[in-house]
């Protein structure tokens, strides 16, 4: 089974995300859905999702859902070395690493722009579920 990464597809840091995760999930752990998407919307109303959550959104093969700091980190777990070292962050308390994820959330469009919604270019296209 695989996670389901559900991102913002209107977002150029997302979009970069995607693209940076799948560079380094060669055992294919994860897969994407777009929040603006069929498939994204039909997960949101399935696992009752705030649809109005400014936050990458992990849904766990066993059906948990992880969001900001710990949706991260649980991706970044899964990635190549040395990405999967930024796990160790957990140590930290929740409070704190989402803070910091609400800082970089909150200002992704004035810092790296908005775009019209599709999916990320030159990706393997299997790893999307829309």
């Amino acid at each position: 089974m695989y996670h389901i990464v559900l991102f913002d597809g209107e977002c150029n840091l997302c979009d970069k995300s995607v693209r940076f995760i799948t560079a380094r999930d060669p055992d294919m752990h994860f897969r994407f859905a777009s929040l603006q998407g069929r498939r994204g919307k039909e997960y949101i109303k399935q696992f009752a999702i705030d649809e109005d959550a400014d936050s990458v959104v992990l849904i766990r093969p066993d059906g948990t859902v992880l969001y900001k700091s710990d949706a991260a980190l649980t991706i970044a777990s899964k990635l190549k070395s040395p990405f999967r070292a930024a796990a160790v962050l957990t140590f930290l308390p929740r409070s704190i690493r989402d803070r910091c994820y609400d800082l970089i959330a909150g200002s992704r469009f004035k810092w790296f722009g908005r775009k019209e919604f599709k999916l990320p270019e030159n990706v393997d296209k299997r790893r999307f579920l829309d």
